[in-house]
């Protein structure tokens, strides 16, 4: 993927992942760089790649992340603002949200291929927590522009770390009797 992940569009950049999603290892990664520096047109005339259009990509990704969530997952009469950040979360998150049946207020879904994660996104929550306090949404969440980072913000508007999130997530499956061994291993030490 063409991706600045968190960052503005000027610090584009290659993004690779194996078939399987994996990101590729250092070693991989160095021949990649290598192939894409070298001066050698041959390499290109010789496998020069193709492009798969797949017309239902975002409804197919959607179905794949529902898949994921247990069954009956219902967020009925939650009201939740999700900060896009003109990226490519802006059509994934909404239809999931609604689909579990959170109303969502949006922010930043309208990508012009300039304006990813410009004064938005999880870098910049300023916005998304006004929107919640203004609302008086239960959270909101703010994705980064390739959508691989989040940081929630709680009803009040204050962004929770990813160790509060991770204790909040750990908390829920160990009362589910769903967290293995009841152990979470985190960053740093959060209080109970």
């Amino acid at each position: 993927m063409i991706s600045a992940s968190h960052n503005s569009y000027e610090y584009n950049g290659f993004k690779l992942f194996s078939r399987q999603g994996f990101k590729p290892s250092e070693d991989e990664e160095l021949q990649f760089e290598d192939l894409i520096l070298s001066k050698d047109d041959k390499i290109y005339e010789e496998n020069p790649g193709r492009i798969e259009t797949i017309d239902n990509a975002c409804e197919q990704y959607i179905s794949f992340l529902e898949k994921t969530l247990p069954e009956k997952r219902s967020l009925q009469g939650m009201k939740v603002v999700l900060d896009c950040a003109n990226g490519a979360t802006w059509q994934a998150a909404p239809a999931v949200f609604e689909r579990l049946g959170a109303k969502a207020d949006l922010l930043f879904i309208e990508p012009d291929g300039k304006n990813i994660n410009l004064n938005c996104g999880s870098q910049y929550t300023a916005n998304l927590s006004r929107k919640v306090i203004e609302t008086g949404a239960d959270a909101g969440l703010a994705f980064d522009g390739d959508g691989d980072r989040l940081i929630a913000v709680d009803e009040k508007g204050k962004a929770l770390t990813g160790d509060q999130i991770l204790f909040i997530c750990a908390k829920n499956m160990s009362a589910r009797k769903n967290l293995k061994n009841n152990i979470v291993v985190s960053t740093a030490r959060i209080g109970c």
